[in-house]
């Protein structure tokens, strides 16, 4: 499997586009439970296949872009069924209302 070097430690490529796509608070992907992506095994692909799929570039490691990123994350939420979709959906506008009320 290709690993990538993050501070100090190694990272799978998955790894790697996981915590972009899902962790960072910016994606639309933001907390979306990595249990819906298991049965796709996409935990043990390799970078060459993330990136067959559209799934990561490694570009993203050192020059992120909108439009890349915006490609990648459509590919992620093409994934999901509708359902999945729609909670996601709802959690992030009631995650919006809540932090508006918060200020």
């Amino acid at each position: 499997m290709d690993e990538y070097d993050q501070d100090g430690g190694r990272r799978s490529a998955f790894e790697y586009a996981a915590n972009h796509m899902l962790v960072a608070t910016w994606s639309p992907l933001y907390s979306v439970d990595f249990e819906i992506f298991r049965p796709y095994g996409l935990s043990i692909w390799d970078a060459k296949r993330l990136i067959a799929w559209e799934l990561w570039d490694t570009a993203m490691q050192h020059k992120p872009s909108r439009i890349l990123e915006s490609k990648i994350l459509f590919t992620w939420r093409s994934i999901l069924s509708k359902k999945e979709v729609t909670a996601l959906e709802e959690r992030r506008k009631d995650e919006m209302e809540r932090h508006l009320r918060i200020k």
